[in-house]
């Protein structure tokens, strides 16, 4: 018996669901598609000075690193990119764009500062765990990543089953996958490559 039993069957439940986002992306082409075409109309530094469109991501706890992420690839596209919640976070004007990654869709600021906007051209686009959820709701474009049914092992003399992906963050693991296959197709958009991204890379950390 292998020593690392249960690390080797939990890492068969994350690569069978992040199989699954091929999945994903087949079923909702047109929507990722839209989603996409709605990240491209936001400012960018190597066709404009100045941001007239900015993008604004937004998540809480697992799902907010998976949102901080695809900010960093979207600052190495070249946009103009916050991450709400950071100190030097700036007002939303009139055409920005709002991205929220959130597996319940249940963000009561979110859909509070969406309803009571008075900017009307402001874009949100969402990343969500479920069609029927708030953000969904009010999204012009979604990604939906529904959850499939937890797979469980029972162990010897225990009543409660060993959870092979912990507390939901087979979400997260997709949504991240998803977004940064979605850089792929950004980055062929724009006619970028690699090489081009390192021209906005963080070098003073790596320094440090």
């Amino acid at each position: 018996m292998s020593q690392l039993k249960y690390m080797d069957l939990s890492l068969d439940e994350i690569l069978k669901n992040a199989d699954r986002c091929k999945l994903v992306v087949e079923n909702q082409k047109e929507a990722i598609v839209e989603f996409k075409e709605i990240i491209k109309t936001a400012s960018n530094k190597r066709t404009s000075k100045n941001p007239k469109t900015t993008i604004f991501l937004v998540g809480a706890g697992r799902s907010g690193f998976v949102a901080k992420a695809f900010a960093m690839r979207l600052m190495h596209l070249g946009y103009y990119v916050y991450v709400v919640g950071e100190t030097i976070t700036p007002w939303i004007n009139d055409g920005d764009i709002i991205i929220t990654v959130s597996k319940s869709g249940k963000s009561n600021s979110i859909t509070e500062i969406i309803g009571d906007s008075e900017l009307d051209n402001v874009k949100f686009l969402s990343i969500c765990g479920s069609e029927d959820c708030d953000l969904a709701g009010i999204s012009d474009a979604k990604i939906i990543i529904e959850s499939l049914p937890q797979n469980c092992i029972e162990l010897e003399g225990d009543l409660d089953p060993l959870e092979l992906i912990l507390m939901g963050c087979a979400f997260e693991i997709s949504a991240f996958i998803i977004l940064d296959a979605l850089v792929c197709e950004l980055m062929q958009n724009l006619n970028l490559r690699e090489k081009d991204l390192k021209d906005y890379h963080d070098v003073l950390s790596s320094s440090i």
